[in-house]
Formats: structure tokens, sequence, C-alpha cells
């Protein structure tokens, strides 16, 4: 027996340390994509630390697990923030459901996934992680998420207007040790300004959507929860009559920045880039479907 399990490589583009609250949280899922072969075997494990919640789950699932052989390929090389880490998980998990005879690979009981997932990605130190990046890898492309409604919904990108690209800042804050730092403070004030982003998405307003952004990260911004370098590219950015919006992701919005371009700009902006020596990313290029085997 050989299965292969792929997810897609993740992004915040809004809804950071307001998804910690269980809020709602937008995500794009893009390629390159990550992959766990299962193989017939004696319980050989390549690519997953046992020290990380993936290597932690298969050690406490080793009954399960000690007749399979499981190999873990990372396209990004350990470069971090594409979700390796929730990638090995969702993968890991959906290799036990499925040897375990698991009908649908993306019918998992959601509580049970966060469940265990909590269970082993948290020592109970500062805030426990969102999850809301496991949700997105199993569901794919553009995934909304809000856990305290149970609320999750896929869709295409609605503004025709505008062209959302990302730029990786080459910074890297690791999100487990962030999160211990996390402590009293309350996000819930975030979540006007993603439900101003959510309906402008749902309604296709790409005014309302790139105001929402914007304000989103200026709050991140006046919370002080994004790096200096971050804030530096932002100013920059900032200057250009073409970007309508632009906001730094994930921990400290420190190693992504997702950027809204005026669509007849492209050009201009990709020139900017190049001057800049970054190498944007166009996201509708590379957006990608969720797990699979």
């Amino acid at each position: 027996m050989s299965v292969n399990f792929s997810a897609p490589g993740k992004t915040f583009l809004a809804g950071e340390y307001l998804a910690l609250e269980g809020g709602m949280a937008l995500l794009a899922m893009t390629g390159p994509r990550f992959e766990l072969q299962m193989t017939d075997g004696s319980g050989a494990i390549e690519g997953i630390s046992v020290d990380s919640p993936a290597g932690k789950f298969i050690a406490r699932e080793k009954d399960h697990f000690k007749k399979l052989d499981l190999k873990f390929r990372d396209p990004y090389d350990g470069a971090g923030g594409w979700g390796a880490s929730t990638a090995q998980y969702l993968t890991a998990f959906a290799a036990r459901e499925w040897s375990a005879g698991a009908e649908y690979i993306d019918g998992f009981d959601l509580k049970v996934l966060f469940e265990n997932y909590k269970r082993d990605a948290w020592n109970g130190e500062g805030r426990a992680p969102s999850g809301a990046d496991l949700v997105g890898q199993l569901k794919g492309r553009f995934t909304f998420f809000e856990r305290n409604a149970g609320m999750t919904s896929q869709g295409a990108w609605p503004f025709y207007e505008l062209e959302p690209y990302l730029i990786r800042t080459g910074v890297k804050v690791p999100t487990h040790e962030h999160l211990k730092t996390l402590t009293g403070q309350d996000f819930f004030q975030l979540a006007p300004i993603m439900g101003k982003i959510r309906d402008a998405w749902k309604s296709s307003d790409s005014v309302g959507f790139a105001e929402g952004i914007s304000a989103y990260g200026k709050e991140l911004a006046r919370q002080k929860l994004t790096t200096e370098s971050t804030l530096h590219i932002l100013h920059d950015l900032a200057w250009l009559s073409f970007v309508k919006a632009a906001k730094g992701c994930g921990a400290l919005g420190a190693d992504t920045v997702f950027i809204l371009v005026d669509k007849t700009m492209q050009r201009s902006f990709e020139l900017w880039a190049e001057e800049k020596n970054y190498s944007p990313i166009r996201l509708l290029e590379n957006i990608s479907p969720g797990l699979t085997a």
C-alpha cells in the first residue's frame, strides 16, 4: 500500500490574533504543496521531528502507525511561514483516519481534529494556537473560518478590480514562541473590522475590502503587533498610488506582506518590486485546493 496525502501552504490574509479568540479569519491556500507518503513498513518516520505536534501525535498513536512508514516532503525546504507544522499534523491525522477506514478524506469531525491538535501543539503557556490554518489547509483556496460560530466557507476571488500579491520578507517569528508571550490581551476589538472585510467579500465590494484590510493592518500596528521590518515595507508601499491596501500577515506580520494592487497597474507594481529586490507572488496564480489523497 502507498498513499500520498497533500496539503497546501497557507497565509493569513486577515484575522490573525482574532482567530485566537475563536473569531473570524480569512486565509489563502497556495502551492507548492506539502506531501506525506504513507507506505506499509515498520514505523519509520522521515521529515517530521519527534518534538513537533505531528511527531507527538504519531507517538501517541504508535500502535496505529507501527506497521506504516511516513515520509514528509516540505517544498519550501524549512522556510517558515507557509504552514509546514500544521500540514504535517493535518496529513498525519488524515493518514490515521484513512488507514482506519475513513470514507471521506475531508469529512473529519473538526472538533476531534482541534482537540487532538491542541493537546499536541500547546503546553499551557500563553495562548493556544487557533487551528484556523488547519481548517484552511483542509478546505483549500480562500477560506473564511470562525471557530466560535462553527462557520467555514470557501470561495473564489470576487474583486476583478484588485490583483492580490504576497511578498515574502525573509523574516520569521516562530509562532509557538510568540503565542507564549500573549497573555491578557483581548483581541475581540478586531472583530468589527473583520466583519466589514467579510461583508465586502460577500458583496464583491473592492473598495470596502481594501479599506478593511488597511484598517486591520493599522490596528495590528497600533497594538504593536507588527515588526519594524514589515512596517518599513508598508511605509514604502503607502507612497504608491496603485497600491490600494497592504498589511503584514501571521505572527507579528513578520514573514509575509499581503498587497492589493489596482489591476490595471500590475506591471508598475512588479517593476517597483523588482527595483526593491522583492519577488512578488501573484496570489491568484498559486491558489490551491485543500487536503487530497
